[in-house]
């Protein structure tokens, strides 16, 4: 194994330490001690949301130019900073501030470890790696969120500050980790050599408009990706309806994210055996058909219709990275995936304030169905506009030009 192919193995570490998420099961409870409302809380998710948004595209070319390893480097540090904040703030301008700092950090740290991943496997002569290494990266992060959940529910027990300390250990350990990767060879060619903002939206423009290719893959992963996004307050309010005890909260957590986890590591054996295409048709029904489950029962099976669109997650997010990867020169790939999570954000930023509405004023039932109609529409004609391209078919060369 070359030096490049032991970056692997550190991602995964990263992953493990990174995604496991130990303050959020806890983090209403945390706000409220603090002498916040959970009106609080929403607002400062909004703008973190909005923060992370406005920062992706940047730090995605950022990346590209300056160097992935320095960009997550950085993104690690905003992070440490936000968890101080967390921890030693006693007011609401500390709060906004941890908010603020971390969504920063997210959209650093945003599709680095993929593009690590990918161009370290290129470089190397073993890019046949690569789709079971981000079926694998995504699995790891599944299972960390599941034992950080019942992990971090536990410390909260005992003080709801001890989360926030072991997430501190848990990113500096990573940034540790992160200074011993390997930054891998790429092209710096062309786009890196235009001004920031040209460079920035001539890739934009590339992946938005020019590139019917991945401006499909991109159009259907935002969809697709955004309801699930967006899963994780609809579940939440789904076990309140259905009346589940809260012990039960954390343990479901986990199940969602072991399950999750297990559709990553299968991922790449799914669509070896059905095809890409066919793989994106088994996405659109099967998320529409869970998602209607919910709008009609309020029951436990709901809850089994839920744990189905993790497992839809789990498959989908290291398959399209692989879609898109593979199309995608490495002087922009940290960019490309970069306006890919753009667009998740964006999708999700239009979707919540229209799903609140709808719970408001009808019911989480009604949301439920709302969103196995929208699915299902949107992402036929998601994959229409796919399969128009033959962008599935496409080869490992690159379909970008130069600029």
């Amino acid at each position: 194994m070359s030096r490049l192919e032991g970056n692997i193995r550190k991602l995964v570490i990263m992953r493990c330490l990174l995604y496991s998420w130990v303050t959020i099961p806890t983090l209403a409870l945390f706000y409220l001690d603090r002498g916040l409302s959970l009106s609080d809380l929403i607002l400062f998710k909004s703008v973190l949301s909005g923060v992370s948004l406005a920062c992706e595209i940047p730090s995605g070319y950022m990346a590209d130019v300056w160097g992935r390893k320095k960009t997550g480097i950085v993104g690690c540090l905003f992070w440490l900073l936000s968890i101080c904040f967390y921890i030693f703030g006693e007011g609401y301008f500390h709060f906004l501030c941890a908010e603020i700092l971390l969504g920063i950090a997210a959209a650093l740290l945003s599709g680095i470890d993929s593009a690590i991943a990918y161009d370290s496997l290129l470089a190397s002569g073993a890019l046949h790696r690569y789709r079971k290494a981000e079926s694998r990266l995504s699995s790891v992060s599944g299972l960390s969120e599941a034992c950080g959940g019942l992990l971090g529910a536990f410390l909260a027990s005992l003080s709801l500050v001890y989360p926030f300390y072991l997430q501190l250990g848990l990113v500096f350990a990573s940034l540790l980790v992160m200074f011993t990767l390997i930054e891998p060879p790429r092209n710096k060619q062309g786009i890196s050599e235009l001004s920031a903002w040209q460079g920035i939206m001539h890739t934009v423009s590339q992946v938005l408009r020019r590139d019917r290719g991945l401006q499909s893959l991109t159009l259907f992963y935002s969809i697709s990706a955004s309801g699930t996004l967006l899963l994780v307050w609809m579940a939440q309010g789904y076990m309140k309806a259905i009346e589940l005890e809260i012990v039960y909260y954390g343990v479901l957590w986990a199940f969602f994210h072991i399950i999750m986890a297990f559709g990553s590591s299968i991922a790449h054996r799914l669509d070896s055996v059905t095809g890409s295409n066919r793989m994106l048709w088994l996405i659109i029904f099967v998320s529409s058909g869970a998602f209607l489950i919910p709008g009609l029962t309020e029951s436990a099976v709901g809850l089994f219709a839920i744990a189905l669109l993790y497992f839809i997650r789990g498959i989908r997010t290291p398959l399209f990275k692989f879609y898109i990867n593979r199309i995608t020169p490495s002087e922009v790939r940290a960019t490309v995936l970069s306006v890919q999570g753009f667009g998740v954000r964006a999708v999700a930023l239009v979707l919540g304030p229209m799903l609140a509405l709808v719970v408001d004023t009808a019911s989480l039932s009604v949301a439920f169905l709302g969103m196995a109609i929208f699915s299902l529409a949107a992402l036929i004609i998601a994959i229409r506009k796919i399969q128009r391209t033959g962008v599935l078919e496409a080869s490992y060369k690159s379909s970008l030009g130069k600029p």
